[in-house]
């Protein structure tokens, strides 16, 4: 039995808990007070009106909050109450899994962005649990580096070099602290009173005379600079300059800290640091290369990540990683047999799970590869609410909706993948390829206001890059609709003065939208001279000049190669009417079901 509840004025951990588990739950409590924290629980007194505002003192005054989960406490109207409130106290969440349970959508959306903790699954819970709520754990192995604490950050009034500028730095330092206490996967937090830090991270600005701000992002740790960016002011045209804002500067900075906090978690799984610094780098290239306006080369990723298993052979990201670079190829269309990546990818995950039976992300994965190659989208989905299951609070939560979004996509269920991007999008808005998936699904759905919004954020996202122009693109066709052709024709000029000529990406399929049709087939030309063009170009670029044979060449071309743009618009895009009502339609028709049945076939 532990000591009672802590009453005091030092810091304290408040626990959530169902009475059910309370054997489990109190062996955890009088451990936890052996290394002298103190805790707060109601132990197991009965609910009245006063407990009940006791127990809201104890959330309010908490430092953290320890949530104990089990079919048992997800059930509990009280342990609901509790954590709605933490959550409206934006308290620093922990929560602990006492058993393999299915959280509800409320505490999945209130939670999907924390990271979690096994207690029955991970080897180290002890000490990620310690350094969770703030406490240096002792490793009895000094080789290996510790995890890093639960991701908070503090943010630095912004300094200015001008007192003229003195209101607008501290009105943007509001803006970026305001910005990221709305982000559910971190905490913002200041110093105690003894001028301590207790954040992971430390953000800091300085404002110049022009009104540009230098941003830098430092991890507590070990001091090292994470991450430093520049954001210029904008002429108002009134000889006066509009510094940044906290909605320009609050997306970047977040993408960082959680980049740099997944990859202090790899490095804490990994004992080999020259394996670890590999898989970090191949986790920007896959998942944000986004940031950087760039796109990922997995000819270039997979040997890098092999090396990296090579030296440490127990690192489960990076056969994670390894099967995601496979997907890539499929995707980027540098195979052609997709099932040679099938081989390799499951290979790779089969290992992964292994090493970490029950992953989150090993489901993820899986269920990419049974959507992008073998068209098998019942087992897909499967596999997205087993990762839902295992990793509802993960910090890359949005990717389960994205994907049961493809999925919609591709069975023509289009108001299902829009409720989806939806969710991906409550749970983290600061995505740009999720921005892209969603916008193009409104513009299908012909919703082009909707368009205008969601493309209005996207783009104040991206700066520049690939990601922006297609955020140009959609926003250009939304505005042709809508009748607005000078704005739509303004948006158009920029796309093509920016896209370089090589790109495999390239705007012949606009170009031909516009009506520029001779310019249009030149690049068509040289497209098809590639070794790699990009197939939804191809099959786009010809819908639009309306040249059927070459359309149904590439559409044939998308099936064969899993083009999941193309399969995703087979059923959506209304553009593609041109091909439905041609006789061959059906022959493309029958490829997709064969290639389906294909596919479910292999998982049977």
């Amino acid at each position: 039995m532990p000591l009672p509840a802590y009453k005091g004025n030092e810091r304290y951990v408040f626990v959530c808990y169902s009475h059910a588990d309370k054997d489990a739950v109190y062996t955890e409590i009088a451990w936890l007070q052996e290394e002298g924290i103190n805790v707060w629980y109601d132990e197991g007194i009965s609910a009245g009106q006063v407990w009940r505002a006791e127990i809201g003192e104890a959330i309010s005054g908490a430092s953290n909050v320890l949530f104990y989960i089990s079919g048992k406490s997800i059930a509990s109207d009280h342990c609901n109450r509790e954590i709605s409130l933490a959550l409206d106290e934006r308290k620093a969440i922990v929560p602990v899994y006492l058993e393999h349970s299915q959280l509800t959508p409320d505490l999945k959306v209130g939670l999907s962005r924390l990271q979690a903790l096994y207690r029955s699954r991970d080897p180290a819970y002890e000490r990620r649990l310690l350094e969770a709520l703030g406490v240096n754990a002792t490793l009895s192995d000094n080789s290996q580096k510790s995890a890093p604490a639960a991701l908070s950050v503090e943010v630095a009034p912004v300094l200015s070099l001008d007192d003229r500028n003195t209101s607008q730095a501290r009105a943007l330092h509001a803006d970026i602290r305001g910005y990221l206490a709305s982000c559910l996967e971190l905490s913002v937090v200041g110093t105690n009173e003894s001028g301590v830090r207790k954040a992971t991270y430390q953000a800091a600005g300085t404002m110049d005379p022009s009104g540009s701000v230098i941003v830098e992002l430092l991890r507590a740790s070990d001091g090292e600079l994470v991450w430093s960016g520049r954001f210029e002011s904008a002429d108002q045209g009134d000889g006066h300059r509009r510094p940044a804002t906290g909605e320009t500067i609050g997306p970047i900075l977040r993408n960082e800290l959680c980049l740099d906090f997944e990859s202090q978690q790899i490095r804490a799984m990994s004992t080999n640091l020259d394996a670890a610094r590999v898989v970090c780098e191949a986790l920007h290239d896959l998942h944000y290369a986004w940031i950087s306006e760039q796109l990922s080369d997995p000819e270039l990723i997979i040997p890098k990540v092999a090396r990296a298993i090579e030296l440490d052979p127990s690192l489960t990201a990076g056969y994670v990683m390894l099967a995601e670079a496979q997907l890539d190829r499929v995707l980027n269309h540098r195979l052609s047999e997709p099932l040679q990546a099938r081989r390799s990818a499951f290979s790779a995950l089969d290992q992964a799970h292994r090493l970490e039976p029950g992953g989150p992300m090993i489901f993820a994965a899986r269920a990419k590869v049974h959507a992008t190659i073998d068209l098998d989208y019942q087992s897909a989905s499967r596999c997205v609410e087993e990762a839902m299951n295992a990793g509802p609070t993960h910090a890359r939560a949005y990717e389960f909706q994205t994907l049961l979004a493809d999925i919609a996509l591709r069975e023509g269920r289009l108001t299902e993948a829009l409720d989806c991007f939806r969710r991906a999008m409550e749970i983290n808005d600061s995505v740009i390829p999720v921005y892209t998936a969603y916008v193009r699904a409104l513009t299908w759905a012909d919703q082009p206001h909707e368009v205008l919004r969601v493309t209005s954020a996207g783009l104040s996202l991206a700066t520049g890059g690939l990601y922006r122009l297609l955020l140009l693109d959609q926003r250009a066709r939304a505005l042709d609709t809508l009748g607005d052709c000078e704005h739509a024709n303004d948006l158009i000029d920029e796309i093509i003065r920016t896209i370089r000529p090589d790109s495999r990406y390239s705007w012949a399929s606009l170009l031909a939208r516009i009506g520029r049709h001779s310019e249009a087939r030149e690049h068509a030309a040289r497209l098809e001279a590639m070794e790699h063009p990009s197939i939804g170009t191809m099959v786009y670029l010809y819908a639009y000049l309306g040249d059927l044979d070459r359309g149904f060449h590439w559409l044939k071309r998308a099936i064969e190669c899993r083009s999941g743009y193309v399969l995703a618009a087979l059923r959506n895009e209304q553009k593609f009417d041109l091909f439905r009502s041609d006789p061959r339609w059906n022959e493309i028709s029958e490829l997709l079901e064969s290639a389906e049945s294909q596919g479910r076939q292999l998982n049977t």
